[in-house]
């Protein structure tokens, strides 16, 4: 598969990729910094791969934290 950058916010610590294969994509977004960061997502429709919750159009990451999602 491909590896595309859909965030990049050095000053803010935000830092998000999508990875492509042919059926699948599936998102990957991280908060490096130590302030909750919020996010949005590219537009399609997301789960949450570890949970198969779905995802807002908008979420929030806790410092340090990640998220995983695939395309719905």
């Amino acid at each position: 598969g491909t590896r595309s950058a859909w965030l990049v916010d050095r000053a803010a610590g935000r830092y998000g990729y999508l990875r492509r294969a042919p059926n699948e994509t599936v998102m990957v977004a991280l908060n490096i910094s130590d302030q909750p960061q919020a996010f949005d997502l590219p537009s399609v429709s997301w789960r949450n791969a570890l949970t198969g919750d779905t995802l807002p159009a908008r979420v929030t990451l806790e410092p340090f934290g990640f998220l995983i999602g695939r395309q719905a």
